[in-house]
């Protein structure tokens, strides 16, 4: 999964270093708001300050199909450390949700 658009991080990467053709380009094709295991999230919203050592562990996004919704088209996110992920320490996973 190609680090998300919506991440904070993706703008000190992109936007000085690309032209705005380029830029842009990219940031569509980085656009993924979709239901996933591991990978990037994507924040409807703001960045939640999701760090490089964070790891996503699921994040779910409306499905009509099936039934789910956050508020008006929205997700939810559960991420956790790394480090907390190779201990097995699951106390301290983030969970955040956000709607349009």
């Amino acid at each position: 999964m190609p680090i998300s658009s919506s991440l904070d991080k993706f703008d000190e990467l992109f936007e000085d270093n690309l032209s705005p053709e380029q830029y842009n380009r990219l940031q569509d094709d980085c656009y993924a708001c979709d239901s996933r295991v591991g990978g990037y999230p994507y924040f409807v919203q703001n960045d939640y300050g999701f760090e490089e050592n964070d790891f996503l562990l699921l994040q779910l996004d409306i499905d009509d199909t099936c039934g789910i919704m956050f508020g008006d088209s929205g997700n939810c996110t559960f991420s956790i450390s790394k480090e907390d992920l190779r201990n097995r320490d699951f106390s301290k996973v983030v969970y955040d949700w956000q709607c349009c």
